[in-house]
């Protein structure tokens, strides 16, 4: 059986996991499975290219085993896209119970809903009709709209595998 490529992982499961955020925008259990998977993406297409790619192992080194070039990797999306910090955290949030520091989401009941109501923000428990939003709050106070997040994330993963080359940063 052949490897699984990025492109394969892509379409398999970030697509599929943003499809069915999309469909239920609402649903922070279907939020945390698209974060998760495109942050995942970033291991899997490292770990491939690092096998495959002669000109990402310039980069990013061959050992597939070790972090240093998925290390390296992961900053050179955060580059690329800001926003994959705050993908990047959300899935580390869904992973543990409470995260370390360098992670800026304490845990995974920083992920809330919120409704904007003219110049304030009300908090709910349960999303509960369309102009309600899922919400990340960092521990600096600062808040993101999820949808904003994983929408940016998902188009630079949609660029990176539509190149012909691997992305290198």
């Amino acid at each position: 059986m052949a490897a699984m490529s990025p492109n394969d992982f892509y379409e398999g499961f970030v697509y599929e996991d943003f499809s069915d955020w999309k469909d239920e925008p609402e649903s922070i259990r279907k939020a945390f499975h698209v974060a998760v998977s495109a942050f995942h993406l970033a291991d899997h297409y490292c770990r491939y290219h690092q096998i495959r790619s002669p000109t990402f192992q310039k980069l990013y080194g061959k050992d597939a085993i070790r972090d240093e070039g998925l290390n390296k990797f992961q900053e050179a999306l955060r580059n690329r896209q800001p926003l994959f910090a705050v993908i990047q955290d959300m899935a580390t949030a869904y992973k543990h119970l409470y995260t370390r520091s360098r992670c800026s989401i304490s845990s995974g009941g920083s992920i809330e809903y919120v409704k904007y109501e003219g110049n304030s923000i009300e908090h709910s428990d349960a999303g509960e009709a369309e102009d309600w939003h899922i919400v990340i709050r960092h521990r600096t106070g600062v808040v993101t709209k999820f949808s904003n997040a994983i929408e940016a994330v998902i188009q630079m993963w949609s660029d990176i595998i539509d190149q012909r080359k691997p992305f290198v940063g």
